[in-house]
């Protein structure tokens, strides 16, 4: 995945990075006709490897990996609907995170950058009882992290933004 960011003193920085993660989520819907209303509470932990590169100002940019705990909460609307044989549902909400940890290996350190509440959209389309096809987008935004002293220095998890999109198959058994 393409990374566009700064070093700690601010350079620019372009280079690649690999990201890897787990969540897992515990749903809730209260239907009212076609409605629902729609909670839910999760955690996703996940790792980015922000490779090496050489900054917009020509500094070396070292790379590292961090890893991020964040769990949150969800709350939105569906909607249903007939389509064919099979059925869909829209749905909608927003998604607030609780106490975003990152753990960052070169520093050995704890960060804990600020969650924001974000906006998250899934249209699951149902064929038959078995087989469905669900695709997302989720929007994450953290704010700055407080400043910590780390051995010659300080560093910060500066304000951050990614939007995830996604497709799941399910199969029901």
């Amino acid at each position: 995945i393409d990374y566009e960011g700064a070093t700690q003193g601010g350079d620019p920085l372009t280079t690649d990075t690999k990201y890897s993660g787990l969540k897992g989520e515990v749903k809730l819907a209260m239907r009212t006709g076609i409605l629902d209303i729609v909670g839910a509470a999760g955690i996703e932990k996940w790792s980015r490897d922000i490779k090496s590169a050489i900054t917009d100002s020509g500094q070396q940019g070292i790379g590292y990996k961090e890893t991020y705990t964040q769990p949150y909460v969800k709350l939105g609307v569906g909607l249903l609907h007939q389509a064919g044989n099979g059925k869909g549902r829209f749905e909608v909400g927003y998604k607030r995170p609780f106490e975003v940890k990152e753990e960052v290996s070169i520093f050995d350190e704890s960060l804990e950058p600020k969650g924001k509440n974000s906006v998250y959209v899934q249209y699951r389309y149902q064929s038959n009882r078995r087989w469905g096809v669900t695709v997302y987008s989720e929007k994450t935004h953290f704010e700055e992290s407080d400043i910590v002293k780390v051995q010659g220095g300080a560093v910060r998890q500066p304000e951050s933004k990614s939007v995830a999109l996604g497709a799941q198959l399910q199969y029901a058994f």
